[in-house]
């Protein structure tokens, strides 16, 4: 996605096992001209069978969106904490690896309230 950092454009994985519980501390980085809002992000847990040749059936992995309900100005970063609503399996016939990226997110604009009325030099 054009104008996002590298810290925030397209897919991140996370360092480390993914662990069921934890909260992840991330900072999301903004390299636009104008201020952004409500970003929501694709969080994607996806499961990687321990035995890819002979996966077991119904792999745990999902997707949530997160929606970072913050505005960011221009070339800003912006702290938040996310943790799963409902934990991941503990499972050790696999692991997982876990993708951020962009979904979606509310560019601000300025406003034009007034010019029509401003009044013609003279």
């Amino acid at each position: 996605m054009a104008g996002w950092s590298d810290a925030a454009h397209g897919h991140r994985r996370t360092r480390g096992p993914i662990e069921p519980t934890r909260t992840y501390s991330l900072q999301l980085l903004v390299d636009l001209d104008r201020p952004v809002r409500d970003v929501q992000l694709l969080i994607s847990y996806q499961w990687l069978w321990e035995n890819e040749t002979h996966p077991g059936e119904g792999g745990p992995g999902r997707a949530v969106f997160y929606t970072v309900n913050q505005e960011i100005p221009p070339g800003g970063q912006v702290p938040f904490a996310y943790r799963p609503e409902a934990p991941l399996s503990e499972r050790s016939d696999g692991r997982y690896t876990t993708n951020v990226s962009v979904a979606g997110f509310t560019e601000i604009t300025p406003t034009t309230t007034g010019l029509s009325e401003a009044q013609p030099q003279r």
